[in-house]
């Protein structure tokens, strides 16, 4: 019957030293957790007759359960909860089937690695049962049994108790409380506890939930001024300070040029301008929104103190200059833009020096690939919910979403995928993300772009038709062409390579070339995507908001993509893979009017930034009403925000250096003034993090949005608008009018 908490105990170091997951540190809690856990499950067992029976079948499973989860560590970069897994099973083999064949082999393997323990305690018993001159037996009640059971139980409970009040009094203590994160949690403290958690805190309230800031005292109700007005010690925006212009098509250019973070001014009358509204009372962007609502108090109290304490950004001189305007946002699969050059792709290379470009951008690993930096692009949130990051709020409030902002302004919006239309369950979600419709492979792509499965390109000039003309327009694309494999034999290769190495060279490895390939196939998508808004006449009218959901995994070492190696720090010439690097990710914000009218208020923004920015700050850009205490992220252009890059493994980068959780070190900014930064504001930057996760999680777990403004009441306007896109594409001639036939459930 030892054979369970041995394997289990067995299953963990092996999980360790095939994933890197358990650092040392921390071994000594996830051998306890899991020893007190298995002896646990022990008691339980031995009421069965056939106990070893039962123990070696639950260890044969607890060893396919560390198989699957190695083998998609190995392959994604992070472990799966097991709800995502369940509910995830078909929507993986359908996105994932050829990675996950590939994975087959080495599955194979692992499997029988994790099963070592079992199969030599069979073979061991099998072979004493053989020896033994009479039939063995199994006696239920032998002596002294009811006693040995009893102290087996109470030494699991000892040791649980034990672990847990030690855990909580480590470093360890967020991961394990307040701020469990399953990816996280199973690297520190063992796959056999992150699963316990999981499901305890799936289904239980976490009764470690609880803000640094913000609390209310006990018993009483947070005051009204406090929660209602901003902090007076908020100074007024600066004036804005000369730059040089950027926009240059010639990285010289682009080097030498200034970080900006107000216009240029051009003319002695927007000087006067600028010097007026500096007098001027400062203007935050926040709402009317009163926390002391009994709604808002009893369903969350903690929450609306912590958020009624923050102070909302101010408003800028960049506030509103897009005011009105179209927009695209594009969430591109695996877009990394350390690959850009203006001789290779003079599209991206236009799109990102003549916006509004960001020299130090990060689209961290949420832990659920796609789906959370979907999350995080979208919703400006950041998520612990793995691949039911978007659909497992689906029926919340998704006040902010730029979908809903611009869809209350009599937006037309539309959302597209060149991928599967259940994946992620998007036709479930996205028409609740602010968008009339929502079309993908299987639900009337095909009859944009003419086959099921469309490249980007055919994506972009197939739909663009079907909202160019009804300005202003909101539009989501969710692309698949950059996404992995990337190998020699793909289209895509055949296509670009030799473009790809005429130009690069030796610069880089071939793997990372083919990767390359692939993002070109983005690169000649949006030079469709601009050549249409120009020939149309509406470029300066509108807007492209476009970043990566994730770093290019499909880069990674493993048998899985075929890799003999790292690839991924080929692509960003680091000297490591570290999650802030392989992370540093590419934002692009441009529009037409960039290069002509507003072209003062081109410029670099050198500061850290990540995905959580990109909402705070595109709302800011479109002057439109939102509450930036209710956002983890901050407009960029605020001058009373500091910057903040974090990592839902509580890792943080901010202008001061970067902090590794994990090794619990701090690295200062070389660039910056070089200085470690105390324990104490070390500390005090550890609990804004941890604030943030908590804030972010009870904001999708309590439906906040739905508290403070009342329940989505969006419509789903699918086959109305289906029905007018096909009526005004057969009056233009470009397609008949026929009914969708689609059915094939692509993985995308």
């Amino acid at each position: 019957m030892l054979i369970l908490p041995f394997t289990w105990l067995y299953d963990e170091i092996l999980l360790g030293l095939l994933n890197g997951a358990a650092p040392a540190p921390s071994l000594l809690y996830v051998l306890l957790f899991t020893l007190s856990d298995s002896l646990l499950v022990y008691t339980i067992l031995v009421a069965f007759e056939r106990r070893f029976r039962t123990a070696a079948v639950l260890s044969l499973l607890t060893a396919l359960y560390f198989t699957i989860e190695s083998v998609v560590k190995s392959s994604f970069s992070m472990y799966f909860t097991p709800l995502s897994l369940l509910s995830g099973a078909a929507n993986v083999a359908g996105q994932y089937g050829n990675e996950l064949a590939r994975g087959f082999g080495t599955g194979i393997g692992r499997m029988i690695l994790f099963s070592l323990p079992v199969i030599a305690a069979s073979i061991f018993r099998l072979v004493k049962k053989k020896s033994a001159s009479g039939p063995a037996r199994e006696t239920e009640h032998s002596r002294g049994f009811i006693e040995r059971t009893a102290f087996i139980l109470i030494l699991s409970v000892l040791v649980h108790y034990g672990t847990s009040v030690a855990v909580l009094h480590s470093p360890y203590a967020p991961v394990y409380g307040a701020q469990f994160n399953f990816n996280e949690a199973t690297e520190t403290l063992g796959l056999t506890t992150a699963t316990r958690l999981s499901f305890c805190y799936e289904y239980f309230a976490n009764p470690h939930d609880g803000f640094s800031t913000g609390k209310p005292s006990e018993g009483e109700p947070v005051a009204d001024e406090v929660l209602q007005e901003p902090s007076e010690s908020v100074s007024a925006a600066p004036e804005g300070t000369a730059g040089e212009e950027q926009g240059k098509a010639n990285e010289d250019a682009l080097k030498a040029s200034e970080t900006l973070k107000e216009p240029m001014i051009t003319d002695e009358t927007d000087a006067a301008a600028e010097e007026t509204a500096a007098e001027e009372e400062p203007a935050f962007n926040v709402m009317d929104i009163d926390f002391t609502a009994e709604e808002l108090q009893d369903n969350a109290a903690s929450l609306s103190a912590y958020l009624a304490s923050q102070e909302p950004s101010l408003k800028n001189s960049y506030t509103g200059i897009f005011e009105g305007k179209n927009l695209i946002l594009i969430c591109a699969e695996s877009y990394c833009d350390a690959f850009i050059l203006p001789e290779l792709t003079p599209t991206l290379w236009r799109l990102s020096h003549n916006g509004i470009y960001f020299s130090d951008f990060y689209q961290p690993s949420w832990g659920g690939s796609t789906t959370t930096g979907e999350l995080s692009l979208i919703e400006g949130l950041d998520s612990n919910a793995g691949v039911d990051a978007v659909s497992g709020i689906a029926g919340n409030n998704h006040y902010f979403t730029m979908g809903n902002q611009l869809q209350r302004l009599g937006y037309f919006s539309l959302a597209f995928h060149n991928g599967s239309h259940t994946f992620y369950h998007r036709n479930k979600s996205h028409t609740h993300l602010g968008y009339d419709a929502y079309f993908a492979c299987g639900q009337h792509l095909d009859f944009f772009c003419g086959h099921n499965y469309p490249t980007d390109t055919e994506m972009f000039e197939g739909t663009l038709p079907a909202y160019i003309g009804h300005e202003p327009f909101s539009v989501y694309y969710m692309t698949v062409s950059g996404h992995a494999p990337y190998e020699k034999s793909s289209p895509l290769v055949k296509k670009y390579y030799d473009t790809v190495n005429e130009i690069c060279g030796d610069a880089f490895y071939e793997k990372t070339k083919y990767y390359i390939c692939y993002q070109m196939e983005l690169e000649n998508a949006l030079t469709s995507m601009v050549n249409m808004l120009e020939e149309a006449g509406i470029a300066d009218n509108t807007v492209i908001v476009m970043t990566g959901d994730h770093y290019p995994y499909g880069l990674g070492s493993g048998k899985t993509w075929k890799n003999d190696r790292d690839y991924i720090d080929d692509l960003i010439k680091a000297d490591d893979a570290l999650y802030w690097n392989e992370d540093k990710s590419g934002l692009i914000i441009w529009s037409g009017a960039l290069e002509g009218e507003l072209k003062p208020y081109v410029c670099e923004v050198s500061d850290p930034v990540s995905s959580l920015d990109i909402l705070p700050t595109v709302s800011n850009l479109f002057g439109l009403e939102f509450d930036s205490r209710l956002l983890p992220g901050r407009d960029v252009f605020a001058e009373n925000t500091e910057p903040l890059v974090f990592w839902n493994n509580r890792s943080w980068i901010t202008e001061e250096g970067k902090y590794d959780t994990r090794k619990r070190v701090f690295y200062p900014d070389e660039e910056g003034t070089g200085a470690e930064l105390t324990p104490e504001q070390l500390a005090e930057t550890n609990a804004l993090v941890e604030d943030k996760i908590l804030m972010c999680g009870q904001i999708m777990k309590l439906d906040y949005y739905g508290l403070a403004f009342g329940p989505d009441d969006s419509e789903d306007r699918q086959e109305e608008i289906w029905t007018l896109l096909q009526q005004e594409a057969a009056e233009r001639g470009h397609y008949e009018k026929t009914e969708d036939t689609s059915g094939a459930d692509h993985g995308a």
